[in-house]
C-alpha cells in the first residue's frame, strides 16, 4: 500500500487497538519492531503515528501464516490448562489422604 492510499484511509494507533482488540502498546510493538519479522505499515504526519484497516488486515495475515518448515500448533485454552490444574491438584489431595 503506497503513501498516499494509507493517507486516505488512515486510522490512529487508538482505533487501530480498538479495531484489533488488543492494547495500544501492542499496536506500537506490531510497527516496530513488529512481530516474527512482519511490521504492521504505519506512516507518521504531524508527529502522530497512523496506521490503516487493510495494512491490519495484512499485517494479521502475514503474521498468522505458517511459515515453511514448520507446524501449526492448537493453543490450549485458558480454563482447559485451569482445569487440568485443578484436576492434578484434587488428584495429589486424593492422593495424600490415600483415597
Amino acid at each position: 500500500m503506497g503513501t498516499l492510499e494509507m493517507l486516505s484511509r488512515r486510522i490512529t494507533i487508538e482505533a487501530a487497538a480498538k479495531m484489533t482488540g488488543v492494547s495500544q502498546k501492542t499496536v506500537k510493538i506490531w510497527m516496530n519492531p513488529g512481530l516474527d519479522g512482519v511490521r504492521l505499515a504505519s506512516i507518521k504526519v504531524g508527529g502522530r503515528r497512523y496506521t490503516s484497516p487493510e495494512a491490519i488486515a495484512a499485517f494479521i495475515e502475514s503474521s498468522s501464516a505458517v511459515r515453511p518448515g514448520s507446524t501449526p500448533m492448537e493453543t490450549p485454552r485458558r480454563h482447559n490448562m485451569r482445569r487440568a490444574r485443578q484436576m492434578a491438584d484434587a488428584g495429589a489431595i486424593l492422593a495424600q489422604d490415600g483415597i
